[in-house]
């Protein structure tokens, strides 16, 4: 059934309720056609994860459209792939938003305050998770030793390393930062003047030689506003990577 938003308006329409079993691309083609006569249709946002399965983002160029279509569909009766769709305005703008104001300084800010509310959650969720049983992660640990593993080529180990490389990136969340890419010659303290300044800063560990370095935190929630706040520091003229240290 749809809903009347109490959101305040924006040019955003979150919508839930959506048939599951339908594939990404054609459900994202049927609610452009079925929003598009309310307005100009920036974006659709719709992805096959978990947490976001039966939901969508139809993104509108202004609030006027969006309200159009909000009212428009929150009449109980507006049906998509067999089932009500529920409509409301989104809590947050999307990036089609912020980048349509033509400002590249405030999308990327968007971008990294919506990635650290992501790693935030990852947080929480990790936090649920220790919860588990010894004997889940014993099993778990057994199944991985029991996988037999060959020796690598030389092609398939210069693969792995670069798989590595990137993985990186994709580390959980937690309270120790990665440095890397550090110019040469960098100091602790000119690492310390930069991180120390955020809650719960505990210490800077530097491999000098190796232009690596490590930031720890008192908490994993510490080290994602960091981590935010730094994204795309410049230390001595050089762009430092900064990733979540490997547990």
């Amino acid at each position: 059934m749809s809903t009347t938003s109490s959101l305040p308006p924006t040019e955003t329409i979150y919508v839930r309720n959506l048939n599951e079993k339908v594939k990404i691309p054609e459900l994202k083609a049927k609610l452009r056609e079925e929003f598009s006569p309310y307005g100009n249709v920036l974006d659709v946002i719709a992805h096959k994860n978990l947490r976001m399965r039966g939901q969508a983002f139809v993104v509108f160029s202004s609030v006027s459209e969006a309200t159009k279509a909000q009212e428009a569909l929150s009449t109980g009766s507006h049906e998509l792939f067999g089932q009500p769709i529920e409509v409301q305005f989104a809590k947050t703008k999307s990036d089609a938003t912020i980048a349509q104001a033509g400002n590249e300084e405030a999308l990327e800010k968007h971008k990294r305050r919506r990635l650290a509310e992501k790693e935030l959650r990852q947080v929480e969720s990790s936090k649920r998770q220790r919860t588990d049983t010894a004997g889940h992660s014993l099993a778990r640990g057994h199944a991985a030793t029991s996988v037999p593993t060959g020796p690598a080529s030389g092609s398939s180990h210069h693969h792995k390393k670069a798989a590595k490389k990137d993985q990186l990136d994709f580390l959980p969340p937690n309270k120790v930062l990665f440095l890397q890419e550090l110019p040469s010659g960098v100091t602790q303290s000119a690492v310390e003047a930069v991180f120390k300044k955020f809650t719960g800063f505990v210490e800077v560990r530097l491999m000098a030689v190796r232009r690596l370095g490590f930031v720890e935190f008192e908490r994993d929630e510490d080290a994602v506003a960091a981590k935010e706040a730094t994204s795309g520091l410049i230390l001595d003229g050089s762009p430092v990577r900064i990733t979540y240290a490997k547990k």
